[in-house]
């Protein structure tokens, strides 16, 4: 029993696949069960994941391995990027690159634990052809406050919301080329792990970013308990005092993070526009 609007909405998006979006999905190539749930997500909603070999920390070049920059973490962080860290940075831009090597308009990288939420066509397309003014869409989201950016639309089947945790979780982002491009040349080198740091570059950059209520993508692993990429948890980082210096320069990291959040939903609201 779908409208007239549903049916409309997934028609559309079914027509983009070929020409406006690239999917991308991160995958280690022992990871085999993955695969196997990417290859449901694809034939459920009839497009084409294509596979990005995932970097791993063992296998990190010394070019690779010199992107990172430890002085400049042991700042405000009393232990070190682990290299299964570094390595899912390596594999970001790996997915990024293919995408601007590309002709499409988008791109969406997901994790190989992605779920995408039968809503997923039609609010696809509901954001692609109706939403203007955006350049990267969160597709999945963890529960936080989610703020008001955009008019009520009766019928539209997602909202476009600015989530207060942004710089949670990118298991499933939606790119413009721009906003791949600059996050690209942004990644050359790095101190933070990927999540945070994705997010960040956003912020700096002025990347109008939205996420969508209700999500449209979710995960196989929402708290991280299965993860082939970040091997045995090893993104979590262990328990470690800070020194006082590491303190304060953390804690005004925080505060630049909190300021740039406040900006970023001054700038989305300002951005957003019906097409």
């Amino acid at each position: 029993s779908h409208s007239k609007c549903d049916i409309l909405l997934t028609r559309a998006f079914f027509i983009m696949t070929d020409t406006k979006i690239i999917y991308l999905a991160l995958n280690l190539p022992a990871s085999q069960e993955r695969r196997d749930n990417l290859k449901i997500q694809a034939e459920k909603f009839g497009i084409d994941i294509k596979l990005i070999e995932a970097v791993s920390g063992a296998t990190l070049t010394e070019e690779q391995k010199s992107m990172y920059r430890p002085t400049t973490r042991a700042l405000m962080y009393p232990t070190q990027l682990r290299p299964n860290e570094q390595a899912y940075l390596h594999s970001y831009r790996k997915a990024l690159q293919t995408f601007l090597d590309s002709p499409a308009e988008y791109g969406i990288i997901m994790d190989d634990d992605v779920v995408l939420h039968d809503i997923f066509p039609a609010g696809l397309s509901y954001i692609l052809e109706k939403v203007g003014g955006w350049e990267v869409c969160k597709l999945y989201q963890p529960p936080c406050k989610l703020y008001e950016v955009f008019p009520d639309v009766p019928g539209a089947p997602v909202k476009p919301v600015f989530p207060r945790k942004i710089t949670c979780v990118s298991v499933c982002y939606m790119y413009s080329r721009k906003a791949a491009t600059i996050l690209l040349e942004k990644t050359k080198t790095f101190y933070m792990e990927g999540d945070p740091l994705i997010a960040k570059i956003l912020m700096d950059n002025n990347l109008p970013t939205i996420s969508t209520y209700p999500n449209l993508a979710g995960t196989l692993y929402p708290n991280n308990e299965q993860s082939d990429i970040d091997a045995a948890g090893s993104r979590r980082q262990t328990h470690t005092r800070r020194n006082l210096l590491q303190y304060i320069c953390y804690r005004f990291k925080i505060l630049n993070f909190t300021l740039a959040k406040m900006r970023m939903l001054k700038l989305v609201r300002r951005s957003l526009y019906t097409k």
